[in-house]
Parts: structure tokens; C-alpha cells; sequence
């Protein structure tokens, strides 16, 4: 298996921050269930004002690591989104992303962050990425090759390097008024480092008639990365989805139920090809097996633990296609947790979750991901239009698909 770095270069620009963590209450129209570990709240059929995940500024972390950090001096940075931008109303669900600059001269920590939407009524969410320095010039050549302010995203943010070193700051639902990361922890971030902030806004039957220009706030709290706090890392886990279509595999290559033609229309088909030497698979062994219906087909991948810490929290993402996802510690062993498992899984209800406390990994173990999708009949797509069957793989594009978690972490000191 290929360390963690050599994964993070190749799905670092395509991690969507996961709903980063937020310790946001779940604003859910149907019956959700979301069964995780018993480190965890309770956030079974959770709905309305209160009912809050677990937060980040009440888990303790050992003793011993929090007196090493102190109670630094923090500052509050504030970032608009300037000019304004009005979402666009042929559209039902309108995904865009925007380039935000804190004008960091210094690195900092960023120790708890606000996400303040203007339009309310129509931002469904919101998602944070943070892009190092060398990577904002791309992330303006994107945003100036598309009329208007922003531009349009869906998966990610389609910048390369979009989390600055594979940890999303965070993201915003309805309800949340701020996120406050564990005391004697922070996200680093150097200077010159920018954020790019996804807002999809809900445009669906009366929100159409509510469309008004959006100047959404985001404001970081940040402290000298001078100071002795623990980065907050991230175990990036990714396996690579091979979603065949119900009934017999075609072989001809120009059909939309082959794998070629799957290749030939996503962008970057090179990390679809790339995940399966990190997790030690074939192409074949999806292609040639048995789907059934068509509705539980699964991907998993395991990856090994460098180094003694403890487990923070964990999250995860999918695209439209997705049933459930699983991420394990040790996994078919004596010592097998279950970190998060999300049993039926919603796009537009994707969260992170934090651990009531954190959770030892010692180096050399393990961290499984495992996704299931359902690819057996036509779905809705977020514009509303209808999408058939297809073979899919791994990529950013709406009728793609994703197999991603992420484990937060710190290391464990002496």
C-alpha cells in the first residue's frame, strides 16, 4: 500500500472538505439513519433546533498535549465575497465556488471559523477549501475562464491542491452558528494561502422567487502559527468505484455501460486508474463480477496508520449514486471499531462527525473505507434532469462517482 502523501497528491483537488466537521444539527425531511461508534452522539433520526453532533470545542484531548498548547491569542479574520453573485435560475440546485483571501502575511493556525450566508433562504450549503499559495493562480485561472462571479463546481472545487495539504477547514448547514476546533488544536494554513468557498444554493419550486444577490461571510479565527498547537492532520481513504450496469457487460466500447466509454468522458481518468494500484485491485474483478440488480455494488480500500495519535473525528462523501459508507479500525481483527457508519447516505446531508473522545492509533494499524452504490435504474440529477445508468468511475463530474473519508487526527508527542 502507498502512503497517505502519495494518495493526497493525486484526490487532494477533488476533496470536497467532506462537510467538514461541522457541528451542525441535522435539518433532514425524511428518516436518516446514521449508525456510528459508541465514541459518538447519537445522531439516529436526529431533527430540529438542538440536536447537535458531537463538538469539536468540547472533545478533551489527553492532558498532557493540551498543557503543552496553552490558550494562544487569537485574531478574527473576515473574508466577503465580492462582487456579490446571483444564483442562476434555471437551475434547481446551483453549485458555485468562489475565491476568498484571507491576505495572510504570516502562517497561522486557524482555530474556529463562522460561516455567515447573506441569503439564508436559498443557501443549502456551504464547504471551505483551503489552497496553499502555489496553488492560487490556478484557482484564479478557473474562476476567470467562466463569465460572472465564481464558477461553477459540483463535486469539488476543480482547483488542484484545493485543501491545502489534505485537511478541509469546515462547512456550513442551516442552524450553525460557528465551529470551535479542539482546545490545543488548529489547521495550518501558510501565508498567502486563499479559501475557496462552494455555496449550493436550493432553488427548487418558491425559492425561485426568492433569488436576490448573495454576499456570504466567512470569518477565520486564527492564531501565529508561532504558537504550540497540534495541527489537526487527515487520513485520506479512497477506493475506486467500478459501477456497472444492470444485465450483461457490452462489449462494445462505445456504449455508455462500458468501462472505455466510462474513461473516455470523465476528467482526469488517470485517478480512476491510479486507485486501484493503491488498494491493490483490477478493473476486472468489477467488471467480471456478479452485480445482481445492480443496487449493492461496493468499492473498499485499506490503509495503514504511520504513526501513533488519536483519532478525532471522521467523514465522508459520495456522489448521487451512493448507499452507504463505512470507515474501520482494524478492521477483521479483535480490536475492529467501526469509526462512522452512514447507512443511508444523502448528498445534500453529507456531515463530518466528532468523537465524544479521541481515539488511539498506534502505528501499523489500520483504516478501512468501504461504499455502496446502487446503479439499477435512472436517478435525478441536481438540475432536475434525469440520469440512466452508466458505467461509472472515479471523477468530479455529476454522473461520476467518489468513494472518500477521512479520518482527523493528531500526533501522538513524547
Amino acid at each position: 500500500m502507498l502512503n497517505n502523501k502519495t494518495i493526497l497528491a493525486l484526490v487532494v483537488g477533488v476533496i470536497v472538505g467532506f462537510a467538514l466537521l461541522a457541528p451542525a444539527p441535522l435539518q433532514r425531511e425524511r428518516t436518516t439513519e446514521v449508525q456510528i461508534s459508541a465514541n459518538l452522539h447519537d445522531l439516529v433520526n436526529h431533527h430540529g433546533p438542538g440536536m447537535m453532533s458531537a463538538h469539536p470545542g468540547q472533545l478533551t484531548l489527553p492532558p498532557a498535549l493540551v498543557a503543552m498548547a496553552g490558550d494562544p491569542p487569537a485574531t478574527t479574520v473576515s473574508m466577503t465575497m465580492e462582487p456579490s453573485y446571483t444564483p442562476n435560475k434555471a437551475l434547481n440546485d446551483d453549485y458555485r465556488c468562489f475565491l476568498l483571501n484571507p491576505k495572510l502575511e504570516e502562517d497561522v493556525f486557524v482555530i474556529g471559523y463562522t460561516v455567515r450566508p447573506e441569503q439564508v433562504a436559498l443557501v443549502h450549503h456551504v464547504l471551505l477549501f483551503p489552497i496553499g499559495p502555489e496553488s492560487v493562480a490556478n484557482a484564479k485561472s478557473v474562476d476567470q475562464a467562466e463569465e460572472g462571479p465564481g464558477w461553477t463546481c459540483f463535486g469539488g472545487p476543480g482547483v488542484a491542491g484545493a485543501t491545502g495539504g489534505g485537511l478541509g477547514l469546515g462547512g456550513w448547514v442551516p442552524g450553525v452558528t460557528g465551529t470551535v476546533y479542539p482546545k490545543g488544536t488548529g489547521a495550518y494554513l501558510k501565508a498567502g494561502s486563499q479559501i475557496i468557498m462552494q455555496v449550493h444554493y436550493n432553488l427548487n419550486g418558491s425559492n425561485k422567487n426568492r433569488v436576490a444577490p448573495d454576499a456570504s461571510k466567512v470569518e477565520l479565527t486564527v492564531t501565529s502559527a508561532k504558537e504550540k498547537l497540534i495541527p489537526l492532520q487527515q487520513y485520506v481513504l479512497a477506493a475506486p468505484p467500478e459501477l456497472r450496469c444492470p444485465g450483461p457487460y457490452p462489449s462494445d466500447s462505445n456504449n455508455p455501460c462500458n468501462r472505455e466509454y466510462a474513461l473516455q468522458h470523465v476528467h482526469n481518468s488517470r485517478t480512476a486508474q491510479f486507485l486501484h494500484s493503491v488498494c491493490g485491485s483490477k478493473p476486472e474483478d468489477y467488471i467480471n463480477r456478479d452485480i445482481g440488480q445492480g443496487d449493492a455494488q461496493d468499492t473498499s480500500c485499506t490503509y495503514r496508520v504511520r504513526s501513533d495519535g488519536y483519532a478525532l473525528g471522521a467523514a465522508n462523501h459520495m456522489h448521487l449514486r451512493g448507499k452507504t459508507l463505512k470507515i474501520e479500525l482494524n478492521p477483521n481483527t479483535e480490536k475492529t471499531q467501526t469509526l462512522l457508519f452512514n447507512q443511508d447516505w444523502n448528498f445534500n446531508y453529507q456531515q463530518g462527525l466528532w468523537f465524544d473522545k479521541p481515539i488511539a492509533l498506534k502505528a501499523g494499524d489500520t483504516l478501512r473505507i468501504t461504499c455502496v452504490y446502487d446503479n439499477s435504474g435512472p436517478i435525478q440529477g441536481p438540475g432536475g434532469d434525469r440520469l440512466e445508468p452508466r458505467y461509472i468511475i472515479w471523477g468530479e463530474g455529476t454522473t461520476d462517482e467518489m468513494c472518500l473519508g477521512g479520518v482527523t487526527w493528531i500526533e501522538a508527542k513524547n
